[in-house]
């Protein structure tokens, strides 16, 4: 993916964000629960219903992130897929737009998700991330690859 930044420091928020998605591409969701802080939270604005809105606290958190989608069967088209991080006049905080456009492996299905961060990060670790991705992202993905059709 394409990111629009200066070089970080190792624990700056934008460093931690670059680990974050380094590991979310792997599959590595441990390495990205790990980055939270032990009382870190993350949100889910536009979260459908029955999914949760607010996870409290880094178990927590390892419980609902270790349920998401397994880039297995997806393939993130890295060239084409843009990220925007912005920096904020708190620097603690940082603000990513993205674009990623990514591909179903077993049938080519190609589609794309925008959507925005807020990371509020101190000392290496994720306070808060503030993730407003799109309500119909999971389940349509999760669908395109039940199915091996596009996300619905």
């Amino acid at each position: 993916m394409t990111a629009q930044s200066p070089s970080p420091a190792l624990d700056s928020p934008h460093a931690v964000f670059d680990r974050y998605v380094r590991a979310g591409l792997s599959g590595d969701r441990a390495t990205q629960v790990g980055l939270f802080a032990v009382d870190g939270v993350l949100e889910f604005p536009f979260a459908p219903p029955g999914s949760p809105r607010r996870v409290e606290g880094r178990e927590q958190i390892r419980r609902v992130v270790g349920g998401n989608i397994s880039p297995a069967g997806l393939r993130v088209d890295e060239e084409g897929s843009t990220l925007v991080v912005h920096e904020t006049t708190d620097p603690e905080v940082i603000v990513v737009e993205a674009e990623v456009h990514s591909e179903v492996v077993s049938t080519g299905a190609r589609f794309m998700v925008p959507y925005v961060q807020v990371y509020q990060v101190r000392s290496g670790e994720i306070l808060l991330l503030r993730d407003y991705w799109p309500a119909w992202a999971g389940p349509a993905v999760s669908s395109a690859l039940a199915t091996g059709g596009p996300p619905a």
